[in-house]
């Protein structure tokens, strides 16, 4: 069972030498309802630190088997309050 998503979001898609390239400035996560890690009734719950993900991806493909994955994500740890 999935358990979260993050979304890219302002992205755009471009050729770069013989690359296809899909660019997002921008990454959002969230946790799925029924979530095993988050939500209440759990026995830690990461709803907060899934949510406070930020970042970018890039995703650059050379044919329609190789791709590789860039990206920056900063994940804020709260565990008080």
């Amino acid at each position: 069972m999935e358990q979260f998503a993050c979304y890219g979001s302002q992205c755009s898609q471009y050729v770069y030498e013989d690359d296809i390239v899909y660019d997002c400035s921008s990454v959002n996560c969230t946790c799925f309802d029924g979530s095993e890690i988050c939500g209440d009734g759990v026995h830690f719950d990461l709803t907060r630190t899934i949510n406070a993900v930020t970042g970018y991806f890039k995703l650059s493909c050379s044919n329609s088997t190789t791709c590789i994955l860039d990206g920056n994500f900063t994940i804020i740890l709260s565990f008080c309050g």
